[in-house]
């Protein structure tokens, strides 16, 4: 799907499959705006893993490099939040003894508690706001930092 064009396509084809009329859809506007950033989103989601299986196990396969030159360690001398979480939920499964910067309400609470309870997970890592000191992983896609396994505490 690609942008204005795309859209359209959508549109039509809501109206094509479902017999629905323009002002029918007028009136359902925002299920419809929902629907369709739903399905872009799972089209990216998508093109991702396509692209993130072709650079591991495509053609171009052979050029992938493990090196340790370019990973890093998980110290918790190096973890240096500007503050911590003082919330009563007690995680389980976060790396380090103390997480930082985590709100003790709200969408990203939620999420941690949701990771806490995962049984896939083994440990995960509030990464914290930009600081040097902290691990860079805001330039990985999501993919690349699903899941910390196997190390040990």
């Amino acid at each position: 799907m690609g942008g204005k064009r795309g859209i359209y396509k959508a549109i039509n084809e809501v109206i094509e499959q479902r017999g629905l009329t323009v002002e029918q859809l007028a009136r359902e506007k925002f299920r419809l705006r929902n629907a369709i950033e739903t399905k872009i989103q799972n089209y990216r989601l998508s093109q991702n893993r396509k692209a993130y299986q072709q650079c591991l196990f495509g053609s171009d396969s052979e050029k992938i490099e493990v090196n340790p030159e370019f990973s890093f360690s998980f110290l918790e001398e190096k973890y240096a939040p500007n503050w911590y979480y003082e919330g009563s939920f007690k995680f389980r499964k976060h790396y380090f003894r103390t997480i930082g910067e985590l709100k003790t309400e709200g969408e990203e609470q939620e999420c941690a508690i949701f990771l806490d309870g995962l049984s896939q997970v083994k440990y995960w890592v509030r990464n914290t706001e930009i600081n040097h000191l902290v691990y860079d992983l805001y330039n990985l896609s999501f993919e690349e930092i699903e899941i910390i396994e196997g190390k040990e505490r």
